[in-house]
């Protein structure tokens, strides 16, 4: 959608013409000119997304022991651990914040 936009932006299409082609909202495609005024054409492309923090040895040995105390130690009546509690651990310990996804794809909670 970006690059058929830059082509469109080339030629003087409106924002609105461009929008109901590609259908989408007037404003995204106004931040894409922007972008696109402001860098060209590379200015439109996709940013990856940043990777996540990753804990460290010592952090990982740290959270381990957290996660052995149970989530009862932690302030949670029942005995399971879930990605959202084990993000909370996170947070709390070490003043990161991540994401759900983030724990399931570091692999950071209990097995």
């Amino acid at each position: 959608m970006r690059l058929e936009a830059a082509k469109r932006f080339e030629r003087g299409d409106g924002n609105r013409a461009i929008a109901a082609d590609l259908l989408v909202a007037v404003r995204p495609v106004e931040w894409q000119r922007q972008a696109w005024w402001q860098g060209g054409s590379a200015g439109l492309e996709s940013k990856a997304p940043q990777s996540l923090p990753q804990p460290g040895k010592r952090q990982s040995t740290q959270l381990e022991r957290e996660l052995e105390k149970e989530p009862l130690a932690h302030g949670r009546e029942d005995q399971g651990w879930t990605l959202a509690r084990t993000k909370t651990v996170i947070g709390r310990q070490f003043h990161v914040s991540h994401m759900v996804q983030g724990v399931w794809k570091n692999q950071l909670w209990p097995r």
